[in-house]
C-alpha cells in the first residue's frame, strides 16, 4: 500500500520550498519531489540574489503580495539567524516617460509606498531625460540560501523530500491523488504543482499557456564602483528602447555585481532544451549598458544561464482547483516571481490545508485566457 500524505509538493524551487516550510510548520505531513537537488541551477530559482521590489511597475495588484512577502522575508531573517533578505532598498532609473518609472510612481501613490526622488544613480549622474527613484522598503534576497533554509526547516519538521526524483505521473483517485516517481509512489489528499517550466507535463491544461525563454545572469568585478552589499541598494533600470535591466550589489564571497537584461532570447522548445553554455555574446547587452549607470565597474567575471517560464501576458498563472480537484498549480511567473515566494508559499499552504489564504489572487487565474 502506498504511503499517504496530507499534501504532495511537486517542484522544490522558490515557491515549492517556501510552501513546504509553511505546510510543515503547521503540522502537515508532506511529500516533496524535485527532479534535481535544490537549490540547483537547472530552473529559475538561482543566480545568487533577487531584487525585492514593492512599488511594482508591472501592476498595482502586486503591491499587497509584495508587502506580505517582505513581512515574511523579515520573519525568515529572525527565524533563521541569517540575513536572507537585505532591506537596503531598491533604486529605479529610466526615462521619465518610460513605463518603469510611471509604473513605480503609480503603485507608490495608490498604496502609500515611500519613494524618494534622487538626482543621480549613486555617485553617477543619470543620463539626460531620466528620473531616479529610491524605494527604502525593498532590497534583495539571497535565493539559493533561502531555498536551502526553507527545505532544511521542512526536513527537520518531518517532510519527506525526494530529490533527484522526477514525477512521471499524477493521477486523481477517489481519495485524492497518486504520485508516481520512478519506482516510488505515494498518495496525498491535496497537491501543489510548483514545477516551473515542467508544470505543463503534470497539468496538461496549463501546457499551452506557458513558454520557455532563456536568460543569462552576468556578474561584473565591483572594482572601484562601490556597488557592494551594505553600501548600495538593488536596482532596476529601463533604457530608451524599453529594455529593463536588473541586479544587485556584490555580496561577500559572491560573484560580483549582478547586472542582467530582462529581455527575451530566442524561445526555447522546453525547459530541458535550454542551452546551459554561455558565451561572451550573452553578456554583450549588459557590458554595453553598464557604463551608463555605474562608474568603476571592472570586467565581466561570471555568467550563468537560466530560464523564464512565461505566461502569455507576463503575469502569474495560479490555478486554484481545490474545490473540484484538490490541487493548486503555480507557474508562469515570467521572471519576476522569486521575491513573492514566501507569500505565495504561505497562501498555497493555507489553502491546501483548508483555509481561505491571505491573498486575493483571482486576477492570476488561468481562466483569464479562456
Amino acid at each position: 500500500m502506498a504511503e499517504r500524505f496530507d499534501v504532495a509538493v511537486i517542484g522544490l524551487g522558490a515557491v515549492g520550498s517556501a510552501a513546504a516550510f509553511e505546510l510543515t510548520r503547521r503540522g502537515a505531513r508532506i511529500a516533496g519531489f524535485d527532479a534535481y537537488a535544490p537549490p540547483h541551477a537547472m530552473g529559475s530559482s538561482h543566480g545568487e540574489t533577487r531584487v525585492v521590489r514593492i512599488a511594482y511597475a508591472e501592476g498595482e495588484a502586486y503591491v499587497p503580495m509584495a508587502r506580505r512577502a517582505v513581512a515574511l522575508w523579515l520573519e525568515a531573517n529572525a527565524r533563521s539567524g541569517q540575513t536572507l533578505f537585505h532591506q537596503d532598498g531598491v533604486l529605479y532609473a529610466g526615462p521619465r516617460t518610460g513605463t518603469m518609472i510611471a509604473g513605480v510612481l503609480a503603485s507608490a501613490k495608490r498604496y502609500g509606498v515611500a519613494v524618494e526622488p534622487r538626482g543621480a544613480i549613486g555617485a553617477k549622474a543619470a543620463p539626460a531625460g531620466w528620473s531616479v527613484v529610491f524605494e527604502p522598503e525593498g532590497g534583495h534576497a539571497l535565493c539559493e540560501a533561502a531555498v536551502a533554509w526553507w527545505l532544511d526547516q521542512a526536513r527537520e519538521a518531518g517532510a519527506h523530500l525526494n530529490t533527484n526524483t522526477s514525477v512521471t505521473a499524477l493521477r486523481r483517485t477517489a481519495g485524492g491523488w497518486r504520485i508516481e516517481a520512478g519506482e516510488r509512489s505515494c498518495e496525498a489528499e491535496t497537491v501543489l504543482v510548483a514545477a516551473g517550466g515542467w508544470a505543463g507535463r503534470l497539468r496538461e491544461a496549463l501546457a499551452p499557456l506557458v513558454s520557455i525563454e532563456r536568460r543569462v545572469h552576468t556578474w561584473f568585478d565591483p572594482a572601484e564602483s562601490g556597488v557592494v552589499q551594505g553600501g548600495h541598494p538593488a536596482f532596476a533600470f529601463q533604457d530608451e528602447s524599453g529594455v529593463w535591466f536588473y541586479g544587485g550589489p556584490a555580496i561577500a564571497g559572491g560573484r560580483g555585481v549582478k547586472l542582467s537584461p530582462h529581455h527575451a532570447d530566442a524561445p526555447v522548445r522546453s525547459a530541458d532544451a535550454v542551452d546551459r553554455g554561455v558565451t561572451s555574446d550573452d553578456g554583450a547587452r549588459s557590458r554595453d549598458f553598464a557604463p551608463r549607470v555605474f562608474d568603476g565597474l571592472g570586467p565581466v567575471i561570471d555568467q550563468e544561464a537560466c530560464f523564464y517560464t512565461m505566461s502569455p501576458d507576463g503575469h502569474f498563472i495560479i490555478e486554484d482547483a481545490l474545490a473540484r480537484e484538490g490541487l493548486i498549480a503555480i507557474t508562469g511567473l515570467s521572471g519576476h516571481g522569486f521575491k513573492f515566494a514566501p507569500a505565495l508559499g504561505e497562501h498555497a499552504a493555507l489553502r491546501l490545508l483548508g483555509g481561505p489564504g491571505r491573498l486575493d489572487l483571482a486576477a492570476f487565474s488561468p481562466a483569464r485566457f479562456s
